[in-house]
């Protein structure tokens, strides 16, 4: 009863699958990134006995409060023992000799005036006015002396630097200066009565070297600092609670902590624009891939297992101290799976946002992206065009070399200095490439059927000719056999060219006519001298046969579980074209009331090429067994052939969904024109030559016999 009022669309219940399946992917990876973020959140009480034994989730190291008393009494100690640093005062100094020079300048002005202001007199009232007189009659030369002496004496015992003044203790040591030079008891008094009065004290204390002196003795000792690794107990079972434990749950923001939402929804939000990315990628630049969903969800999957993998290896503690752990991740697994699945530029992008969201699980370590990404470039360029397993082998030998020099580059910029630290994480780079390649080859078959995507590696296993269809088809249908062997041999040579998978182009062509094996004899190619089995049918009745074929061949691939790419083949490899000979034979022998819907009639059931390897193969078998048809083929007939059939191809539209350029159709027949001179070259005529030789051959035989 409801038939006639709901009614379901394909469409819109497809895109409502795959918006659930959108949101559900990024909740599932927004949680998987967060869950370092998530705090442990550990409530537990001062005097309680824990039932389990809390470990440190990172490296931690920190003050205690006991810690802190223990470096202030360190630091008290230090102070004490160190003192007050002093000085010399460089302005002190300045200012006793500047007090000198006036002395000996009120002295001079005296000497040559004869009188001197009430001012002048105060300042000279340390000595006695009789030797100021005795001193005044004195030569100028004298004079100079003693200022020079007095200066002199006063600088050297300003330099020792003077804390405090013993005025008894400075006279002896002054008198101790002057008991050598050959001067007046006058003059000795006058030196000794000037220094006396005019020194002062030029030590001064000096706190900024007083400070450094502190810290530079505290930096050599050893502060009392609390320090826990990542995975060690903090409290053990049934231990008693202490303060100083639930200060270190603190420190790590483990204790009595809330969740962080802002962060998540970051986390999410950074999670869509990702795949938005994704999404927006492929519309763009590989439309093909983006029409189907099976990539986006293998994309997702790839994703998904390597921030796993990372995640567990982060929250792991098997490895030494020495050794870290992100090396380890095998990122370039997401390269080699996604390059050989899809393309090398997807698994570039894809390795690229998986170094973004793994940089994350990092908390935002720049070194972590550094070498994920460039882990993960090298992967993509070295194995899409891997064909053998033994290829991807030998890829991630390649990887783990630039892994070792990507180590190198982190240790040189962070500035290590150990050997040991260098030998044990280049070993585990280089481990990782060679661990993501076997694992790669390991999961690739899964990957292969549950997506149902075809790699080279299993193309090229096919494509061995001892193949049980391959082997029943040369002994089955062999001109057939010839004919695909041929075709091969054009298509891969094309697809070279042109940048397309010559493995699909190869393998497609040796299996693209097996279904020829269900009527051998139906097919020119294999009727050698026999009858003509078409001569007895009916035209239509021909056609219908002969058209017949690549359903046959697809059925013949489903019972060998040959992949969906070379069934594509099959199906397409005539597309809808025309089966002109049987069309021909039909207008001669029956009425045509309409051309055009008869004309149909004679057509394969198609499709026509929908990709760039099926429509090379499509020409490929046009090309090859039209040329076999030929008499006397020659390079300028088979060029004009070849022209010919390209032309009727297009404008019969059977490439108008292959995604062939016009250049890239030019390109391929040029290459065709080149194998087919190699086969149809130009021989030297022997016949002429070998007659000659046989007449003189008998011409000398008739001789000899003459002779005789």
């Amino acid at each position: 009863m409801l038939n006639g009022v709901i009614s379901f669309n394909p469409d819109i219940v497809k895109k409502g699958l795959n918006s659930i399946l959108v949101l559900l992917g990024l909740t599932v990876l927004a949680v998987l990134l967060f869950t370092p973020y998530i705090p442990d959140n550990i409530s537990i009480n001062q005097g309680e006995v824990t039932k389990t034994t809390i470990i440190s989730p990172r490296y931690i190291a920190f003050e205690t409060n006991q810690d802190k008393e223990k470096n202030h009494a360190l630091q008290a100690e230090i102070i004490k023992n160190i003192g007050k640093i002093y000085t010399i005062s460089p302005e002190i100094n300045q200012t006793i000799k500047d007090k000198l020079y006036n002395v000996f300048n009120i002295l001079t002005l005296q000497k040559k005036k004869g009188n001197t202001s009430p001012e002048q007199l105060k300042i000279l009232s340390y000595a006695p006015k009789s030797t100021i007189n005795s001193i005044n009659q004195e030569s100028d030369n004298a004079l100079i002396t003693l200022e020079y002496l007095t200066l002199l004496h006063t600088e050297k015992i300003l330099s020792n630097g003077l804390k405090e003044i013993n005025k008894e203790t400075l006279s002896k040591s002054i008198n101790e200066q002057l008991k050598d030079l050959d001067l007046t008891r006058l003059h000795k008094a006058f030196i000794r009565q000037t220094i006396l009065h005019h020194v002062k004290t030029n030590l001064v204390f000096d706190e900024p070297k007083t400070n450094r002196a502190i810290n530079d003795k505290l930096e050599k000792k050893i502060k009392h600092k609390t320090t826990f690794k990542e995975g060690q107990p903090i409290i053990y079972k049934g231990d008693t609670v202490t303060s100083e434990h639930i200060e270190i749950l603190k420190e790590l923001n483990i204790y009595g902590v809330k969740l962080n939402i802002l962060k998540f929804l970051g986390i999410i939000f950074i999670c869509f624009l990702n795949f938005l990315l994704i999404e927006r990628f492929l519309y763009y630049f590989s439309p093909k891939t983006h029409r189907h969903t099976k990539y986006f969800i293998l994309i997702y999957v790839v994703i998904l297992l390597i921030c796993s993998m990372a995640l567990i290896l982060k929250s792991s503690h098997f490895l030494p101290d020495v050794f870290i752990n992100y090396y380890l991740i095998p990122i370039t697994l997401s390269a080699m799976i996604v390059s050989l699945l899809v393309t090398p530029n997807i698994a570039l992008l894809c390795g690229t946002i998986i170094s973004i969201f793994v940089t994350i699980l990092y908390k935002g370590d720049f070194m972590v992206f550094f070498y994920l990404f460039y882990s993960t470039t090298v992967a993509a360029f070295t194995t899409f065009k891997a064909y053998k397993r033994s290829e991807l082998i030998y890829s991630g030998y390649i990887i783990g070399v630039f892994n070792v020099l990507f180590v190198v580059c982190i240790g040189l910029f962070k500035e290590i200095h150990t050997f040991t630290w260098y030998g044990a994480n280049m070993l585990l780079a280089f481990g990782n490439g060679i661990f993501s390649a076997m694992i790669a080859l390991a999961v690739l078959p899964y990957f292969e059927s549950l997506f149902k995507i075809t790699t080279n590696q299993t193309l090229l296993e096919l494509s061995n000719l001892n193949h049980p269809l391959l082997k029943r088809l040369m002994m089955t249908t062999p001109g057939t056999y010839q004919h695909s062997i041929m075709v091969a041999t054009l298509a891969e040579a094309a697809a070279e060219e042109i940048n397309a998978n010559p493995v699909i182009c190869r393998v497609g062509a040796y299996f693209h006519d097996i279904g020829k094996m269900k009527r051998p004899t139906f097919y020119t190619e294999n009727q050698f001298s026999a009858e003509n089995p078409h001569n007895n049918l009916a035209p239509r009745i021909s056609k219908m046969i002969i058209s017949a074929h690549p359903k046959d061949g697809v059925e013949l691939a489903e019972k060998y579980k040959l992949p969906q790419v070379l069934k594509d083949i099959m199906m397409e490899h005539h597309g809808t074209a025309l089966v002109s000979y049987f069309y021909t034979q039909a207008k001669q022998t029956e009425e045509f009331k309409d051309e055009e819907y008869n004309k149909e009639e004679f057509r394969y059931p198609g499709p026509k090429p929908h990709f760039r390897e099926s429509g090379i193969i499509m020409l490929a078998d046009s090309v090859e067994a039209a040329v076999r048809s030929m008499q006397k083929p020659s390079p300028a007939k088979i060029e004009t052939l070849i022209e010919k059939i390209f032309t009727d191809r297009i404008a019969d539209n059977q490439l108008i969904n292959c995604p062939l350029t016009l250049q890239e159709i030019e390109e391929v027949k040029q290459t065709f024109l080149k194998v087919f001179k190699g086969v149809y070259h130009s021989r030297v005529n022997y016949e002429e030559e070998i007659k000659n030789l046989m007449s003189q051959e008998k011409n000398s035989k008739t001789s000899k016999k003459t002779g005789e």
